[in-house]
């Protein structure tokens, strides 16, 4: 039977040509990710709402698959509308199909609290006015931004720019100040770049495809071990404290 353990259902942007390759690369057997599409052509207030409209029937259309969990995958567009936008959303896909369900802003937010960090620094594709959304987002989350900076994009020339130009970008924004470094935007390459991001910086380094894949993993009970891919700290750290407390209870 196809996804005989765990079967995710992925809401993107149209425009998103990276997000099916990076999960297919680290799904572990048995796990299996099943993808639907909101319209989206490029960063305007206009796609960010047009998104929000298409997420019942994309619900709707991933439900036939049998999903166990869905996650609206878009980082910007999942705080778009300020502190709690993200709730909405998941609200929203609740009330559709009851199956757990989260976005990926509500995944990098729990993914900052499990590794501690009170600290970020961030580098994104967007252009200055979703950088501020994304700023005003993590500090009323309780994160405090040392630093974000974008590269003025708007549409398919995300998944385009290469990892090789990412790496050298996102470094150049890290601060010694801050806990981790993010890369935000499902559409950045990133499954390349991170693990060699982290061993330069020597710190957690995260990205918008990573939480969202590791949220999906949490929702469906997949060991964060049984990822196929070395995807970056957050997976082995994961794994880790769930080893370290299985321990603890057992002595």
């Amino acid at each position: 039977m196809i996804g005989w353990r765990a079967r995710f259902g992925v809401i993107i942007p149209s425009v998103n040509g990276t997000t099916e390759s990076e999960f297919y690369q680290c799904l572990p057997e048995g796990v299996t990710a099943h993808f639907t599409r909101m319209e989206f052509k490029e960063t305007t207030p206009e796609y960010f709402e047009r998104m929000v409209d298409d997420v019942p029937a994309g619900i709707r259309m991933l439900s036939h698959a049998k999903i166990d969990a869905v996650i609206f995958a878009c980082t910007s567009g999942s705080l778009y509308g300020g502190l709690g936008y993200d709730q909405k959303i998941i609200s929203q896909m609740r009330h559709e199909f009851d199956v757990p369900a989260s976005t990926t802003s509500t995944a990098v937010i729990e993914a900052f609290k499990t590794l501690g960090v009170r600290k970020v620094a961030v580098a994104t594709p967007y252009e200055a006015w979703v950088d501020d959304l994304e700023k005003r987002f993590f500090e009323g989350n309780g994160v405090n931004v040392v630093n974000i900076r974008g590269l003025g994009m708007r549409g398919a020339d995300v998944w385009e720019f290469h990892p090789e130009t990412l790496y050298r970008f996102a470094k150049d924004q890290d601060r010694d100040e801050a806990d981790a470094l993010f890369l935000s935007c499902m559409g950045l390459r990133t499954l390349e770049v991170l693990p060699r991001l982290e061993n330069d910086l020597g710190k957690p380094v995260l990205s918008s495809n990573q939480v969202t894949l590791w949220k999906l993993f949490k929702l469906c009970g997949i060991p964060c071990s049984d990822i196929r891919r070395d995807f970056g700290s957050l997976f082995t750290r994961d794994a880790e404290v769930k080893r370290a407390t299985l321990g603890s209870q057992n002595k």
